[in-house]
C-alpha cells in the first residue's frame, strides 16, 4: 500500500532532480536532499510512527510521503521553466 503512495512521488523526485543536477543547481538539489533525508523521511516517520502512535504502518507511511517533500520544489521548478534560462558555465572561452 505504501509503495503505491510513494511511487508517483518517486517518478517525478528521480526525474526532476537528475534535471537540476545537470543544469548545475547544487543549491536547489542539496535542499531537496536536506528535504528528502531530515524533514521527509525522519521527521514524517515520527510524526506518523510515534506521535500519532500508527505504529510500523506509520512508519512505512511516513517514509513513503517523505518524497513528495523532495519531489514538490523540484516539480514546481521544473514547471516554471527557468531550467531553460540558466547559463552555459564556460571557462577560458571554452564550454565546461
Amino acid at each position: 500500500m505504501t509503495l503505491l503512495l510513494e511511487f508517483p512521488g518517486r517518478c517525478v523526485m528521480t526525474g526532476c532532480n537528475a534535471l537540476v543536477s545537470a543544469q548545475g543547481f547544487v543549491k536547489l538539489s542539496m535542499t531537496a536532499a536536506f528535504l528528502d533525508a531530515f524533514v521527509g523521511r525522519v521527521f514524517l516517520t515520527w510524526l506518523f510512527g510515534i506521535m500519532l502512535n500508527m505504529g510500523t504502518f506509520g512508519l512505512f507511511l511516513g517514509y513513503g510521503m517523505g518524497t513528495y517533500l523532495t519531489a514538490i520544489p523540484v516539480f514546481v521548478y521544473y514547471i516554471s521553466g527557468s531550467w531553460k534560462k540558466r547559463k552555459v558555465l564556460t571557462l577560458g572561452g571554452k564550454d565546461v
